[in-house]
């Protein structure tokens, strides 16, 4: 077993790739497996080990405390997720397929959190309508992954690119709550990559806003939205920075499903349409000699 187990034992459960992180480090085998279990070297064996030990309390009818998925992605072996909920140290093991026997392939007791920044330049124009009317298309023919229901049609497909993009769009300051389609798509989304289904609390509401006369739903994080309902007003120009979560299927409609990365106002340059006035010039007026310009010099100079 892994709490208890020799080196040579363990490696007969461990992928030659595993990936341990404990307290924000990385640690992978730095020589071959059959070094490694003759020194230890990595000391991967040893943390295992040790940390192992808290997985023996753990209840597995209990959801509270446990919670195993399976990842699929294309193009790749399926791997077997478990989360951990209640466990001091561990939160994640990660079980892969190597065509004989699920292998200890990743060992999460905490993995580094990396902030990722807003990269601007990483969005491209685009119109919400693509969505439908390019990309969607283009998915189905390749899609990531797509999830079927009893009668083989397609419910949920998760994309290969997030198409990330920026569009011009106006507020219509209404919000809604999610609906259960479209929380079923972001926690298989959210379960593909090997993430907490729970992250879907935090997309309870979605905005909507209007391209060229036509309404969309969009996808906001709670914190984001609070930040987004004192900036922007209802009728007001936003430009929203959107990934691509994926498609949900009902019947024959296809709702594409985009979440709000970021936003930025869109304000007019120079003075407001209202604000600009009409002045008529006669024939007589037009007539007059020029005024001169202020600064002209003199005549005769």
């Amino acid at each position: 077993t892994l709490s208890s187990g020799t080196n040579a034992e363990m490696s007969e459960l461990i992928s030659p790739d595993l990936e341990l992180y404990v307290d924000g480090k990385a640690t992978f085998f730095g020589r071959r497996l059959r070094a490694e279990i003759a020194s230890d070297t990595s000391k991967i064996f040893s943390t295992i080990r040790g940390l192992s030990k808290e997985l023996a309390g753990v209840n597995e009818t209990k959801p509270e405390e446990f919670e195993a998925n399976l990842r699929l992605r294309m193009g790749a072996d399926p791997m077997h997720v478990i989360k951990l909920k209640k466990t001091k140290k561990v939160r994640e093991i990660v079980l892969k397929w190597n065509g004989r026997r699920w292998l200890l392939w990743e060992f999460d007791a905490g993995r580094p959190i990396a902030e990722e920044k807003f990269d601007e330049t990483a969005y491209v124009p685009r119109k919400l309508a693509d969505f439908s009317a390019k990309l969607g298309p283009e998915a189905e023919r390749s899609p990531r992954a797509i999830l079927s229901g009893p009668d083989k049609k397609p419910v949920i497909l998760i994309p290969t690119d997030p198409n990330r993009s920026r569009a011009l769009v106006r507020f219509n300051g209404e919000t809604r709550q999610l609906s259960k389609a479209r929380r079923e798509l972001i926690e298989y989304s959210l379960t593909m990559f090997g993430r907490d289904k729970a992250i879907a609390d935090s997309y309870a509401t979605e905005i909507s806003v209007t391209e060229d006369g036509k309404a969309y739903w969009l996808l906001i994080d709670a914190k984001m939205l609070e930040r987004f309902q004192k900036e922007i007003k209802k009728g007001q120009l936003v430009r929203v920075f959107v990934s691509w979560i994926g498609i949900a299927f009902a019947g024959e409609e296809r709702d594409q499903v985009l979440m709000v990365n970021e936003f930025e106002t869109e304000e007019p340059i120079g003075l407001p349409v209202a604000a600009l006035c009409e002045q008529h010039f006669s024939r007589e007026d037009l007539q007059q000699p020029p005024l001169r310009l202020y600064g002209s010099l003199p005549s005769g100079r």
